[in-house]
């Protein structure tokens, strides 16, 4: 394997050889890796709920999620990370986004709603502490089934309401969002529409 001086050494150069697909990792950078998020929401007889699935290694409760992969875009790493950890099939929810003037052409990828920037220890991607640049789309999930789809799910799943939400061991700044987002569909997903909703709720929140 060719190895060589490391393209992250920003404020100057890294005299470690190591693979060239391997980050360097001398403690003058930060690591940052891409990663996607999905707020997944389906409307229940009950109403509104969330879907979130128990992490293994952080034993809370979550959003589904993961790594980007070097072939795929932000978005399409959301549609396939709901895929694998919970059997289901999402279409994302555009958020507001500015227009785009006739005649531009290039190929636009579906935007996040927020992308947040999260410390991380050490995982399966890399030995050491690191940060992930977090894509957070939010989603609505397809069919008129209660439960999940067919799909293989990878981790515990389930559908939680408004109520449910501070009782679960969750990271705050996810139960914030989802309560916002929760609420928005409660009062105007049948009138204005999901979107416009979602923005309501974060409006009023």
């Amino acid at each position: 394997m060719l190895s060589g001086p490391c393209e992250f050494a920003l404020n100057g150069p890294c005299h470690r050889s190591h693979p060239l697909d391997a980050p360097c990792q001398d403690g003058r950078v930060t690591v940052k890796h891409q990663t996607s998020s999905v707020f997944v929401f389906r409307r229940l007889p009950g109403g509104w709920r969330i879907g979130l699935i128990r992490h293994p290694r952080f034993r809370r409760m979550m959003i589904p999620g993961g790594h980007v992969e070097p072939e795929e875009s932000p978005a399409e790493a959301a549609v396939r990370e709901v895929a694998e950890e919970t059997g289901l099939t999402v279409t994302l929810v555009s958020p507001p986004a500015a227009p785009v003037p006739p005649g531009y052409r290039a190929r636009r990828v579906a935007p996040p709603w927020w992308i947040a920037e999260y410390q991380v220890p050490a995982d399966n991607h890399l030995g050491v502490a690191h940060v992930h640049v977090d894509h957070l789309y939010v989603a609505l999930a397809d069919g008129a089934a209660l439960g999940r789809a067919r799909g293989a799910a990878a981790h515990p799943f389930g559908w939680y309401a408004t109520a449910d939400l501070a009782g679960l061991d969750m990271f705050d700044d996810a139960r914030v969002l989802a309560l916002a987002l929760l609420a928005g569909l409660a009062d105007g997903a049948d009138t204005v529409g999901a979107a416009a909703a979602l923005v309501a709720g974060l409006g009023r929140a």
